[in-house]
Order: structure tokens, then C-alpha cells, then sequence
């Protein structure tokens, strides 16, 4: 069983009837997936019929450049489970992964509102100075999809001291295959080997995989689909690791951050 901590169907670009075929396929097929919602191309939230519905899907936003506390109620329709303050560039609320920007004071009130409404912030588009002001400010920090910097620099990916904060916070970090974070010529060993690091360094409490399927389409052939990480797991059970670690890090961890109970 695998749970994906970010996985973009909703802005993939396939109409209705793609995308409620998707997702009854990731319904069958996976513990669960956060259907995420790019904004940045939108001055708001899809329409609600729009959306693909399904058993073990669950919604986020990536990038709230649009709210303010007078459109709280219309993003609680909507339930997500997380919301990222920004894309890769800076907004009204905080500084994205290729700016310089810093959390506002809009991006503060933004903060409390999620904080109020137990929805975890996520970090996965923040800049550096943005990262550790949302950081102090955050009940439930997450980073749903990234890559490590200590062995990759990208400015995507986060570094050792980023992870233990959210590791310190109880939160999750999703580790995507995505080739361009991983590293020139990056290959299903180069995602391995980044799994190894984790686990070594931090342990299996804290450990997610976050896809980004939908969004890029730069992964090494053997995870261009869930059923390459059937490789995924043959490798750890290889190595070494145990059944309950695998089971942590494939859907565990994030079905009990969520709350989302056994099945």
C-alpha cells in the first residue's frame, strides 16, 4: 500500500472524464493521495463538481496567493489537509523557492488561519527565510514534496537542519524521484540513496513519499508510475529495514499525521 503526499491530477490538464478515471485508479489502487490543487495560474478554488472524488483521496492548495481572511470560509468547503503559502516565486504571503521575498503580514494571518483550522502548512515552495519564519510560526509543518540539499543543492530541496525542524514538529517529509532534484543523470539509485540518508539520520517516524506525479513528468523510468516503488520496497527489505518501517514510510506516517485511520 502507498500513500502520496502530493500528487497534481487536478491541474494535469486531463478534462473531467481523465480525471475521475484517474482517480477511481488511485482509489483501487493506493492507501490514499492528496489531490493538489496548483493555483497559481487561478484567482481562486476550482468549482467543487469539478473536482475528482474518490475513497483515500483527500485535497490541498498549492499556492494561497489568493487568500485573505475574508475567503477563509469558501477554502474550509474544500477541506484540505494542507496548503503551501506560495509557489516558486514570491506573493502577498511569503517568499517562494526562487525568490527573496519573507513571510508578510497577510502571510502570518494566513498562518494562524491554518493553524486555527488544524491545517498543516506546507512547506515545499518556500524560500529559506521564508522556511524558518513559517517555521516558528506553524503547528503542523510538513514538506510534501522535496528532495535532500546536503545532496543535491536545488532550490527545491531542503537541507539537514530544515528536516529536523520539521522532524523536531512531529511533521512529514515527502521525498520525491523527481530526476532535476536529485541530481544530474539522477536514477532510481540516486532516490534510494536518499531514503538511505533519511532513515539513517532522522529515523522512520517522519518519512513520506510525495510524488509530484501530475506536475512533472522528470523521473527515472523505473518510478515514472506507483508500480515502480514496488522496487522501492524490494530495496529496503533488502537492506535491511523491517516490514514496519516500510509500511512508515509507504502510508503509516501519513495516515496517522492526517488522522485518517486503518484499513
Amino acid at each position: 500500500m502507498l500513500f502520496d503526499l502530493h500528487n497534481d491530477l487536478i491541474t494535469s490538464g486531463l478534462d473531467a472524464s481523465g480525471m475521475r478515471e484517474a482517480a477511481k485508479g488511485y482509489s483501487h489502487a493506493l492507501r490514499g493521495a492528496v489531490l493538489v490543487f496548483w493555483s497559481s495560474k487561478s484567482t481562486g478554488l476550482p468549482p467543487q463538481a469539478d473536482m475528482p472524488k474518490g475513497k483515500n483521496l483527500y485535497f490541498a492548495v498549492e499556492d494561497l496567493h489568493f487568500f485573505t481572511p475574508d475567503n477563509g470560509d469558501e477554502l474550509l468547503r474544500y477541506s484540505p489537509v494542507y496548503c503551501s503559502l506560495t509557489w516558486n516565486y514570491d506573493n502577498a504571503l511569503a517568499g517562494g523557492a526562487y525568490g527573496d521575498g519573507g513571510l508578510t503580514e497577510l502571510g502570518r494571518e494566513t498562518v494562524e488561519f491554518l493553524n486555527k483550522n488544524k491545517i498543516a502548512v506546507d512547506a515545499a515552495h518556500l524560500n529559506r527565510k521564508s522556511f524558518y519564519e513559517i517555521a516558528e510560526r506553524a503547528e503542523r509543518f510538513i514538506d510534501s514534496h522535496t528532495f535532500i540539499s546536503d545532496l543535491f543543492d536545488h532550490p527545491r530541496n531542503i537541507s539537514f537542519p530544515m528536516i529536523d525542524i520539521i522532524v523536531r514538529g512531529g511533521g512529514l517529509v515527502g521525498l520525491t524521484p523527481v530526476r532535476s532534484f536529485m541530481g544530474n543523470n539522477a536514477d532510481l539509485n540516486s532516490y534510494l540513496r536518499g531514503i538511505d540518508v533519511f532513515l539513517q539520520r532522522f529515523g522512520d517516524d517522519n518519512l513520506c513519499i510525495g510524488t509530484d506525479y501530475n506536475g512533472s513528468v522528470d523521473f527515472p523510468y523505473e518510478l515514472k508510475s506507483y508500480d515502480g516503488f514496488r522496487q522501492v520496497e524490494e530495496y529496503l527489505l533488502k537492506s535491511g529495514y523491517s516490514n514496519k518501517t516500510v509500511d512508515k514510510i509507504f502510508y503509516k506516517n501519513a495516515v496517522k499525521f492526517f488522522a485518517l485511520g486503518e484499513r
